[in-house]
């Protein structure tokens, strides 16, 4: 069976204080938090590690790619590695469920205040048609 793993990515305080002592504050996209979709298949020969390793891996290699020629990116990692030592040094990360908004159903009985925002009480009301 196939499904989808989600990882979420976290930097490391250690990574927000590099970046200060090399007088970089507004490197936002280095500190955001990341989600990484892939497909998993339940009778494979990948163990939960392989998979851990993977995202690390394609983490690194997407930063480098994205961002090496970057002087700020430069300034920070100087001597920027594509090893999971490296991305254990810098960031955190976990597995994580995905809610689909899409597939969202409300049980009956279930009351639910509106907001007053007209868009998301509008998405209210729709959710609430379809009670299961």
């Amino acid at each position: 069976m196939v499904f989808m793993g989600y990882y979420l990515i976290r930097a490391q305080a250690e990574l927000e204080r590099r970046m200060h002592s090399v007088g970089i504050d507004e490197t936002e996209w280095l500190l955001e938090s990341v989600v990484i979709r892939k497909k998993e298949y339940d009778r494979s020969a990948w163990t939960p590690q392989d998979h851990s390793t993977q995202v690390k891996l394609a983490f690194l290699l997407n930063l480098a790619s994205e961002y090496s020629d970057v002087t700020d990116f430069r300034s920070v990692f100087p001597a920027f590695e594509i090893s999971t030592g490296f991305f254990e040094h810098w960031w955190s990360m976990e597995s994580v469920d995905c809610l689909d908004l899409e597939e969202l159903r409300v049980g009956n009985g279930i009351l639910i205040d509106r907001t007053g925002h007209a868009a998301v009480d509008a998405w209210l009301d729709e959710i609430e048609g379809k009670r299961s």
